[in-house]
């Protein structure tokens, strides 16, 4: 047998423990990782252990802290109760270390996600009750796409397919998505697009993530629907495979469950995309949002400004083809002003700055670039939003859909 990663062959053999040489030694991989409920194993010999400690490293972690759902489960799941000594371990069972215990112990109360600052703090008294939920944009728990959970989500879909294909099968027909999670320098993301439905952030329910359906074409699995206790995803096997048609071929066809019917839990209701967003929800009984890399912008020139606005679908933000002179946009009452839209399209130049009386000569290249990045602030009696614009049409430039605009849905 081979890894899928390193392509070596494995052993169960302990004694080649440690030793580069083929065959290398494999232990026990979760198909799920054990951070977010996962229990199940991959048959050893699949993934060799130098694998799976680096990818359980560098990979696996970004699917508890990259999210802020998946933190909020972590925190809520029985596991994590077991491992930090608050409740029993099954007999039978290994414990854990008394430094492994109390690190969990700490993070049922306060975990922190990715460097932004993501954070759920809880009562210590009562833990059901949050006391602070700190989201800094790019955070992924809400619909923005997060590079590292990507990652990490696309990786649940290998295992979920090796479970059940052989080495060869896994090389053939999923080697793109096998690079993509493996290597460092496969960063294209705009590829891997995925879809989502939240829970109720206030549920609690818990169970074991596993793979609820997949799409076959032609005998190959080409899209996964993988769910958690507080979402449902939606994930491809190759590159650029992923719009909205399969999308809502995806969510028109999820299955029922009636084992947990039977129990009185309708996991239509419980997955209802809870989380606001002014964007575009496919799918009938289950509500999902198509989630996509952003295409950074084009800088804007040094005497205009895009006027731009959202994709409904993807969440692209869009230059509509209009351009407006700074002149029109930044003359006027500096006291009340509007905007902050931060994007990689308009950004004030050095000598904007300057004219609008900032002193920069003594600040700090992080200090100025901190300015520069924070989005256009501008008189209010310039509000773009009470152009006479309507009923515009532009094509998304990401998901390549059209979107309708007015003037009240555009921004600087």
């Amino acid at each position: 047998m081979k890894c899928i990663w390193c392509n070596k062959e494995t052993t169960s053999d302990k004694s080649r423990r440690g030793l580069k040489i083929e065959p290398v030694y494999a232990n026990k991989e979760h198909i799920f990782p054990e951070g977010v409920g996962g229990k199940k194993n991959l048959e050893i010999g699949k993934v060799c252990e130098e694998c799976n400690n680096r990818l359980g490293q560098k990979i696996d972690e970004s699917l508890k802290t990259q999210n802020w759902m998946m933190m909020k489960q972590y925190q809520d799941s029985s596991e994590i109760l077991i491992k930090s000594g608050i409740q029993k371990r099954p007999l039978g069972k290994k414990g854990r270390t008394p430094e492994d215990k109390k690190r969990k112990k700490d993070e049922m109360l306060e975990i922190e996600g990715y460097s932004g600052g993501t954070k759920i703090s809880r009562n210590p008294i009562n833990t059901n009750e949050i006391k602070l939920l700190n989201l800094p944009d790019g955070s992924g728990g809400d619909y923005t796409y997060n590079d590292k959970f990507s990652k990490a989500l696309h990786k649940c879909a290998v295992n979920v397919l090796l479970e059940k294909y052989d080495y060869k099968f896994m090389k053939t027909h999923f080697s793109e998505l096998i690079d993509f999670v493996n290597k460092n320098d496969n960063e294209n993301y705009l590829k891997w697009s995925y879809a989502v439905s939240y829970a109720n952030i206030f549920s609690k329910v818990h169970f074991e993530p596993f793979c609820l359906q997949e799409l076959e074409i032609d005998g190959i699995p080409k899209a996964l629907v993988l769910i958690f206790p507080c979402a449902i995803f939606i994930v491809c096997t190759s590159p650029n495979l992923f719009d909205t048609q399969l999308l809502d071929l995806v969510s028109a066809n999820l299955p029922k469950m009636e084992s947990w019917e039977n129990k009185g839990f309708d996991y239509f209701k419980h997955f209802t995309n809870a989380i606001e967003s002014s964007r575009k929800s496919f799918g009938e009984k289950v509500k999902f949002t198509f989630i996509k890399k952003e295409i950074t912008g084009r800088r804007n020139m040094d005497d205009s400004f895009y006027l731009l606005t959202n994709c409904k679908t993807c969440g692209q933000t869009n230059p509509t083809g209009f351009m407006l002179s700074k002149e029109s946009i930044l003359d006027g009452n500096q006291n009340h002003s509007i905007g902050g839209n931060r994007n990689t399209w308009n950004k004030l130049s050095i000598e904007d700055l300057r004219k609008k009386g900032l002193v920069i000569e003594k600040w700090s290249q992080k200090s100025l670039q901190k300015q520069i990045d924070q989005g256009i602030y501008y008189p209010a009696e310039n509000d773009v939003k009470k152009m006479n614009i309507s009923n515009c049409k532009v094509q998304c430039i990401n998901c390549y859909e059209w979107i309708e605009y007015d003037a009240k849905h555009c921004f600087i």
